[in-house]
């Protein structure tokens, strides 16, 4: 299996507002992707999921890595607490 993972009709809602919604996605060993969106379109929440952070509401997601190893997230801003 070259998969890193795969995503199958993902779908989260918080609140009665639908975040994700029927998301796949398949991504094979040496891959590099990039997620881009507006605010609140679901960007970290699909990498949560992804990662086994947040559960999804529907759908199904398949692991073949180990998060501590195998993962990188790279986010827009770096947000740290000023007395780090």
């Amino acid at each position: 299996m070259n998969n890193v993972f795969e995503i199958s009709n993902i779908t989260k809602s918080f609140k009665n507002k639908q975040i994700l919604k029927g998301v796949d996605l398949v991504v094979n060993k040496g891959d590099i992707i990039g997620l881009l969106g507006l605010n609140g379109e679901g960007k970290s929440t699909l990498i949560k999921i992804i990662l086994g952070i947040l559960s999804q509401d529907y759908g199904e997601v398949k692991r073949n890595f180990d998060i501590k190893s195998d993962v990188g997230v790279m986010l827009q801003e770096i947000s740290m607490p000023e007395k780090m």
